[in-house]
């Protein structure tokens, strides 16, 4: 069990190596939300991350994300223990260089980039855990992905063309390729070949990761 002596638990960074990866909870929590016929008898694994036996289904999660918004991360980690008030200056400086806004709540990452380059490399290199015995292949395979896209119809339907172009030559793919970004859920559907945009309300997303976060925190207190 992990020491969670002088941790805030409801802000702040989580300590690692906890028993539920945080942003696994989070992905499962958004899935439920969506879609909870779906996806309502997931739970936390390894390889892939979330699974449903009953159902033969397996959901990897990934994020598809710039250098930059992993140092703002790693900074804010920092932030969040760091109790000399020139040090914490410092990394609230660089924070801002980097175009990150920090409240008491959240590390709130620049607006985001505008093509799917990323994304489509992370499935790519998915697809080949998922072929090579990285992952355990289910009879449905679906992909989460966290990025900061910003992205038009245009972008989406030649998303989900280059989604399909590059799973044809593997005997095992990704039916489904959920993209989460700030305001929005970008759900790829590849076995009726369309696409569909969910508005995820800032208030509604936090309270979604205060769920995750709940759910993660009662599970290292059992």
């Amino acid at each position: 069990m992990t020491d969670l002596t002088g941790i805030d638990l409801h802000h702040g960074t989580l300590p690692s190596h906890m028993k539920i990866d945080i942003w696994e909870e989070y992905a499962r929590v958004v899935l439920n939300w969506l879609e909870p016929a779906d996806y309502s008898g997931l739970t936390t694994a390894d390889k892939p991350d979330l699974v449903d036996e009953a159902n033969d289904l397996g959901v990897e999660v990934t994020w598809s994300l710039p250098e930059g918004s992993q140092e703002i991360d790693a900074l804010y980690l920092r932030l969040c223990t760091e109790k000399d008030s020139k040090r914490r200056s410092y990394i609230e400086e660089r924070l801002s260089q980097l175009g990150a806004k920090v409240n008491k709540y959240v590390c709130l990452h620049p607006t985001g980039h505008d093509d799917f380059l990323l994304i489509h490399k992370s499935h790519e290199a998915k697809l080949e855990l998922l072929n090579k015995g990285g992952y355990r292949p289910f009879r449905h395979n679906h992909l989460f992905v966290m990025s900061d896209i910003l992205a038009d119809e245009t972008m989406l339907q030649a998303a989900l063309i280059g989604f399909r172009r590059a799973s044809t030559n593997y005997k095992h793919s990704f039916e489904r390729i959920i993209v989460a970004v700030p305001g929005y859920v970008y759900k790829f559907n590849l076995v009726n070949f369309s696409y569909h945009v969910t508005t995820l309300p800032s208030s509604k997303q936090y309270d979604l990761a205060m769920t995750a976060r709940s759910n993660v925190l009662n599970a290292e207190m059992t």
